[in-house]
Parts: C-alpha cells; structure tokens; sequence
C-alpha cells in the first residue's frame, strides 16, 4: 500500500548484476511512495559512479559483483560518501562475509529471500540511521558466536575442552570422562586432538598439566 506523500522519500541506488533482480526490487519500492529508486548498475565501477552522481540515501548493494565484491562498493562509498546508507544484499549467510561486509561500512545486511515487506522495512530502518540484520542472519551469527564458546584463558580452549582437561589431570580414562559428560568417547577424543593442537603439545596428560599450572581449571 502507497504511503501518503507528505513522508520523506527515501532515494535509493540499486546494485546487482542480475537485471531481473534489480527490475524486482524497484518495482518492490516504486509501489511505495516513501522509495525513489534513482539509480541502477550491476557493477563495483558502476556503482560507484552511480552512487557518486545520485548521492541516494540508501544504496542496496549484492556482494558478488561481475567486477568484484559488493564490499568494495561499500568501503569506497564509506570513504567517499560516508551520508549513504548502505544494505548489502545476498544469499549467503557466512559468518565471514557478514563480518566482512560490516567491517566495510555496511549498516544492514538482508537476504534475498526476504519478502517484499521486509526489505521495505529494511530500507526504512537504514535510511533512518538504524543498523539492519535480516532475523535468519542474525540467527545464525548468535549460533556461530556461542558455537563452542571460548575461556578466559589466553590458549582458545573452549568450555568443554577445559572440563575434559580437567578430568584428565584427576585422572579420569577417556570412557570416564565420556560417561561424566555424557558424551561419546570419540567426543572426548576429539576434544582433546584439538586441545593439544591449541596448547602445542603432543598428548593429554601434557595438555591437562598446562591448564592445571595456569589454574584454567
């Protein structure tokens, strides 16, 4: 449903090089008088010479590009045009490539299988100065970010890599700590070829008499 014209419009610079794509997306936002889409490219080098001649207040870019990255439309826009919002459009949700294309300026990152209603939604809360992350993304980095949480000590072991280091300087076997944790003994062996790799040593007692010494236990 069209807004009434006396709200802000909001101008906005496609980028994908996928011309239904971005023939989808305007007509997703011209059916909204809030969205002026005022520019189209499918490149890094067109972006940038969109962006720079229209100086929109949103620009949605895709990451990957013919010519390169949509993260290098977003650090240049960031060092050249710091006004412009910028949503980076994708289908992949790698904990990487979010990071990536935060650490370059971007101030929302949304899936391309969002509905209509939700990328509109998207575009109103970065032209407003809020940061976006699509609920799928942000599901996933929340998982990835607890995914084998880390301890205060300065090796990288996890949580669980510390309990089995613990049980192993009690002087627990493997299927002793495996029953402890319920866990398999393929687990707790697991657990610790990874602990021992952090610690750069070559066997359990050796790693379980590193934590014990920096009282990590």
């Amino acid at each position: 449903m069209a807004r009434s014209t006396m709200a802000r419009t909001i101008r906005i610079v496609i980028v994908d090089d996928h011309p239904l794509l971005r023939e989808g997306l305007a007509a997703v936002l011209s059916s909204d008088d809030d969205f002026k889409v005022v520019g189209e490219a499918s490149t890094v080098k067109g972006a940038i010479a969109e962006i720079e001649e229209h100086e929109p207040d949103v620009a949605i870019v895709d990451l990957n590009l013919a010519d390169g990255s949509g993260s290098d439309v977003c650090a240049h826009v960031q060092a050249s045009k710091p006004k412009v919002r910028l949503l980076v459009l994708t289908r992949y949700t790698a904990e990487r490539m979010v990071l990536n294309s935060f650490n370059a300026g971007a101030h929302g990152f949304l899936l391309k299988s969002a509905a209509a209603e939700s990328v509109r939604g998207a575009v109103r809360l970065v032209a407003a100065n809020e940061t976006f992350i699509d609920p799928q993304v942000a599901q996933y980095l929340v998982k990835a970010a607890t995914r084998g949480r880390r301890a205060a000590g300065p090796y990288g072991l996890t949580s669980q890599e510390l309990r089995v280091l613990a049980l192993v300087a009690d002087g627990r076997t493997n299927p002793e700590i495996a029953h402890e944790l319920d866990v398999s003994v393929d687990t707790v062996k697991t657990h610790l070829r990874h602990a021992t790799q952090k610690l750069g040593v070559e066997d359990r007692r050796s790693a379980a008499d590193i934590v014990v010494q920096e009282g990590l236990t």
